[in-house]
Parts: C-alpha cells; structure tokens; sequence
C-alpha cells in the first residue's frame, strides 16, 4: 500500500490542498485542518501532511504571483517601446527642411498670389524631451535608476566630492 502524497489521487489531493489553504487562512492549527479535511474528503491525513499541502501552496502562489509581475512588467516596457518609437518618428519628420504656403495679397490686381517657402528646421526639442523620458523610465523600471543622483559640484573639485584621487 502506497504511503504519504503517492496514496492520493491527484484530484483529491489537489482538493485537500485547497481546503488546508481555506483553513489555515482562518488560523486553524495543522492538527485541527488534517482532522477537518479528512472528515470532508474522506481521506484520512496527518497534519505534516496538511503543513506541506499549505507550504506547496504557498510557493505554487510565489511563483505564479513571480510570474504575473514579469509578465506586467514585460508589457508596459513593451508599451514604452512603442511610445518611444513614435516620439522618434515625430522628430525625424521634424528635422530638414519643410516647404510652407505664404498667401500674399496683391493690391493692385485685386487677387491673393501663393508661394512656397522652404524653410530649414532643427527640430522640435518636446520629442527628445519624450524620448528622454521614456529611456528613464525604462531604466526605472528595469531597476537601474534606484534615486537621483546630484551631480552638480558646487564649485568644489571632482575628487574631493567622490573622493577618488585623478592621476
């Protein structure tokens, strides 16, 4: 006759492991659950067996709970990803040139003339600011960045701010 966890049918087991985690969630001792669940199931258990059944819950619940938190974390980065690549492709368009329509009124023959003025552009500074931001965030969140770092000297020398000697 087998013993332990192999006695029992998965099904059962998988319910008797539900009902530990329901019971100890209302401060049931181990002794007091093994009894309570081996009444409702009809299966008898000790209560080291009710204590694994919870402490294999309890890590099937961490590493799922692991899980949920990577996959979170993998799609908003892959949200950032996208918001940067458009705040790239917003300031691709806004650098060269770019022809602009002046309406010119002609006074003396009564009509408006249109003419087309070339004009040479260095870029919106918004989308570099919003790309910026993003690589920040994304090193926030990759865990890089943990605070603020001063790097202003105040007037004093490098080395004696950090502390390292320059050769």
């Amino acid at each position: 006759m087998a013993k332990g966890n192999n006695a029992r049918d998965k099904v059962v087991r998988e319910k008797q492991k539900e009902l530990v985690c329901r019971y100890r969630a209302k401060s049931y001792s181990f002794r007091e659950i093994a009894e309570t669940v081996s009444k409702e199931t009809a299966v008898k258990i000790s209560h080291v067996t009710a204590f694994n059944d919870y402490m294999q819950a309890l890590e099937e619940a961490k590493k799922q709970a692991e899980k949920t938190a990577a996959y979170g974390l993998i799609s908003e980065i892959e949200k950032l990803d996208r918001l940067e690549h458009q705040y790239w492709i917003a300031w691709d368009k806004s650098l060269g040139s770019s022809s602009k329509k002046k309406i010119r009124k002609n006074e003396m023959q009564l009509r408006n003339e249109m003419q087309l003025e070339e004009v040479e552009q260095n870029g919106e500074v918004a989308f570099l600011n919003g790309i910026k931001a993003c690589i920040e965030l994304r090193c926030k969140m990759m865990g890089y960045i943990t605070s603020n770092v001063d790097i202003k000297s105040a007037g004093k020398e490098l080395a004696v701010i950090t502390g390292m000697t320059v050769t």
